[in-house]
């Protein structure tokens, strides 16, 4: 048996392995500091108003946000009106512990709860306003759970989803790096190599199987929704740029060096993981993200790289008949 047939069965081994294991979200796909680092891409301060505005909250909003990850999207609605009334629900254990800390950092008094997207522990008609941020995309039973969501909503109430245009971010510049940055190209094709063997191991469609982005606003009618309107919206993320704050960057570092180790870690505890990544490369990994990360702290106001990410997300709304 030549190499590449070698790898391709190890692959599937792995693979079958992680699937009897039952790999989780928040360890394999997107650790909570990853989960963190890529909303501060998808959702901006400067939206705050807008998306606030089109999801009607209001003083004294009771808001359910479902699915709630590490409590982002519930955090950015709570700072766009405090005095609503906002409970997060969330499956795994490890975004929920998370969620809690970052509101109790920020002075934020939200509500989360750990529970079952298509069981929601609540009575029926008990929420203003339920939201999800890139939810239906992922949810095994999209059906299944926006009838939980609307059995949940009062009469007259409104449903909100934001989601992504697509998991991969559509557009990106790796950059042009001057020739100190030594660990630019290294660090660009290791990153490529690393994450070929994720995928390989636990693709992104393992994860996505819910409601495909151009799906959503039909679904919204079929589900009955009266009033439906979506917004597109969309951002670029780049350290180079100066319109994000010392502190924004900083943030952003920290998560991306934490979320990049710990699910490399991660990987290299599963079986038979050293046919398809060393030790020794996952560890120069690491050497590089540190490098970039201290390049950049030693040069905050950066602004000649323009190493970018930048997508679209579409807001999605409709109000529940009386």
């Amino acid at each position: 048996m030549d190499k590449k047939a070698i790898v391709s069965v190890l692959s599937f081994m792995i693979r079958e392995n992680a699937v009897k294991k039952r790999l989780k979200w928040s360890v394999y796909f997107q650790t909570p500091d990853y989960l963190e680092r890529t909303r501060m891409i998808l959702l901006r301060p400067e939206y705050e108003p807008f998306i606030c505005s089109a999801c009607g909250l209001s003083d004294g909003s009771r808001v359910l946000e479902v699915g709630c990850g590490t409590g982002f999207f519930a955090r950015f609605l709570k700072r766009g009106n405090p005095k609503a009334h906002i409970t997060g629900l969330e499956m795994e254990e490890e975004f929920l512990g998370r969620a809690k800390l970052e509101a109790k950092a920020e002075n934020l008094d939200i509500d989360f709860l750990q529970g079952d997207a298509l069981a929601l522990p609540f009575e029926d008609g008990s929420f203003d306003l339920v939201v999800s941020h890139t939810f239906l995309t992922s949810v095994l039973k999209p059906e299944k759970a926006f009838d939980e969501m609307k059995r949940v909503l009062r009469r007259g109430g409104r449903i909100a989803s934001i989601t992504a245009m697509n998991l991969n971010y559509q557009f990106g510049n790796l950059g042009e790096y001057p020739e100190e940055c030594v660990w630019g190209k290294e660090l660009q094709q290791l990153t490529e190599e690393i994450w070929k063997v994720y995928q390989k191991i636990s693709p992104i469609s393992s994860y996505s199987n819910g409601l495909s982005p151009d799906q959503l606003p039909r679904f919204f009618a079929q589900q009955g929704m009266k009033n439906i309107c979506a917004y597109p919206f969309g951002n670029l993320f780049s350290l180079s740029n100066n319109a994000l704050s010392v502190k924004q960057k900083e943030r952003w570092l920290t998560l991306y060096q934490k979320s990049e180790e710990d699910k490399l870690d991660a990987f290299l505890t599963l079986p038979n993981i050293g046919e398809l990544l060393s030790v020794e490369k996952a560890e120069r990994y690491k050497e590089l993200i540190r490098e970039k990360c201290a390049y950049y702290r030693a040069n905050p106001h950066e602004n000649s790289i323009w190493e970018w990410y930048g997508g679209a997300s579409i807001l999605l709304t409709g109000d529940k008949g009386d």
